[in-house]
């Protein structure tokens, strides 16, 4: 027992930053004060020295302690599953058959398409160096979910890169400028998944305009997102709160659904705005599935799918039509009489003065 605690005091005087894990660790052995044996404490050392590296599943131990009991203690902690990391292996591939090559992912940018060459064919793909996060894990935990992309391997040597899907389409910040229609198609699937990861206790940490990629091929919307670097696992069913991760999600799908500014003449997107805007002040944001359901209502009622621009120009027009009529309709005077419309209903009082003057 003595060691023990020499062992707890010694790793507590530790800076272990690396991640967030060891931050937790540190902060546990130093406010607590439990006495971890010595097996535990180094296979938690080894678990956070292997996720800042990003090593082989086969070189993480795999009978580690499961953190659930300690993290309802801290609002918007976050969880490792007790079945973490996944136990299946993933593909790996040599540098010699993929194309780019290391060096130019490393100079210009960190994701490219590419192609790998397996068995005489040339799959396309996309390759993209990844950094010491649990990208990795989590996408191969959540494959087979929708608008996730089919993860087909690593590298097998350094610098390790994840060899990803190829998908096809625009950008939903560019998309936006062509077809809005599509966007709102796309954000409703958007918001499936995100119902789902939510329910499996995920949330993606960066939803914004560049990472998802919205296709229109074959006349059917679909999309893709990317970028699981900040991905982490949260609580299951932890409310949205203020500050945690799964609000910022929340929030940032309600950013991306303000974006669509031509749905403004629709009275039923107008109002589902508001709703949204309410539950963000009020602290209890709209959850990723009633917004699923309610941007496929307003699809669904307008199955034809008009033009933005028209019904704009159209609102614009019966706007200025009303305000005609209220200007110029006839006002009745205090005799009961009616007088002609088109003049102002309150005179300036520099105006009654001259009026007076000329009658006298």
């Amino acid at each position: 027992m003595k060691d023990d605690k020499k062992l707890c005091k010694l790793v507590s005087r530790l800076n272990l930053c690396c991640s967030r894990d060891g931050k937790l660790l540190t902060h546990e052995l130093k406010t607590s004060g439990v006495t971890l044996p010595a097996a535990v404490l180094c296979g938690r050392i080894r678990d956070v020295l292997a996720y800042s590296r990003g090593d082989d599943l086969e070189t993480i131990p795999t009978n580690l302690t499961s953190w659930e009991t300690r993290y309802p203690l801290l609002p918007s902690a976050e969880v490792t599953p007790s079945y973490w990391p996944p136990v299946t292996k993933i593909q790996q591939y040599d540098w010699s058959n993929i194309t780019p090559q290391p060096w130019s992912l490393m100079c210009l940018r960190k994701s490219r398409n590419g192609k790998l060459h397996w068995h005489g064919r040339n799959l396309k793909v996309l390759v993209k160096i990844y950094s010491p996060t649990r990208e990795r894990y989590v996408l191969q935990e959540i494959q087979g979910v929708p608008a996730v992309p089919k993860l087909l391997g690593i590298t097998s040597a350094i610098p390790r890169a994840l060899i990803l899907e190829r998908c096809q389409g625009k950008t939903f910040g560019h998309m936006r400028k062509i077809s809005q229609w599509s966007c709102l198609e796309g954000l409703v699937q958007l918001c499936r998944t995100m119902a789902i990861l939510h329910g499996r206790g995920i949330v993606h940490g960066d939803l914004n305009k560049h990472n998802l990629i919205v296709d229109r091929g074959q006349g059917k919307t679909s999309i893709t997102l990317l970028n699981y670097e900040k991905a982490r696992n949260i609580l299951y069913m932890e409310p949205a709160r203020a500050k945690t991760h799964l609000h910022k999600d929340l929030a940032a799908l309600c950013h991306m659904a303000m974006k669509l500014k031509k749905f403004k003449c629709v009275k039923d997107y107008r109002e589902f705005v508001l709703r949204l805007q309410a539950g963000q002040q009020s602290g209890h944001p709209v959850t990723a599935a009633q917004m699923a359901e309610e941007m496929q209502a307003i699809l669904d009622s307008y199955p034809d799918r008009p033009s933005l621009f028209c019904m704009n120009v159209k609102r614009k027009v019966r706007g200025a039509l009303k305000h005609l009529r209220r200007v110029f309709a006839p006002r009745k005077t205090k005799g009961g009489k009616e007088d002609g419309g088109g003049q102002p209903q309150h005179q300036p009082e520099h105006l009654k003065q001259g009026e007076e003057a000329c009658h006298t």
